[in-house]
C-alpha cells in the first residue's frame, strides 16, 4: 500500500460537468520514483479522468492552460445544444 499527497495549484470548473486541476505531488518524492512532480487532471462527468504527468512546473502550467481552453470550448458546445 502506498500513500500519496497532492497540493492543488490551480483548479477551474466549467459548469458541473468539466473540471481541470493542476496538482503537485508532495509525497512520495517523485525523484525516487522517476515520475513527474506535477499532474494535470482533466475530469469530465460520467467519463474516465485523464492525467498528464510533468517534471517541470512550466510545462504542467502550459498543459493546464491548453486543457482549460479545450474544456471551455466543450462547455460552450454543451450550453448551445441545451438552448436549441
Amino acid at each position: 500500500m502506498s500513500a500519496t499527497a497532492e497540493r492543488i495549484i490551480h483548479e477551474v470548473n466549467f459548469g458541473e460537468k468539466i473540471k481541470v486541476v493542476l496538482t503537485e505531488l508532495l509525497f512520495p518524492s517523485s525523484a525516487f520514483l522517476g515520475k513527474g512532480n506535477f499532474i494535470v487532471h482533466y475530469l469530465e462527468k460520467d467519463e474516465e479522468s485523464l492525467e498528464y504527468k510533468h517534471s517541470n512546473a512550466d510545462k504542467a502550467l502550459e498543459d493546464f492552460n491548453f486543457l482549460s481552453k479545450i474544456a471551455k470550448k466543450e462547455f460552450k458546445q454543451h450550453a448551445r445544444k441545451r438552448l436549441c
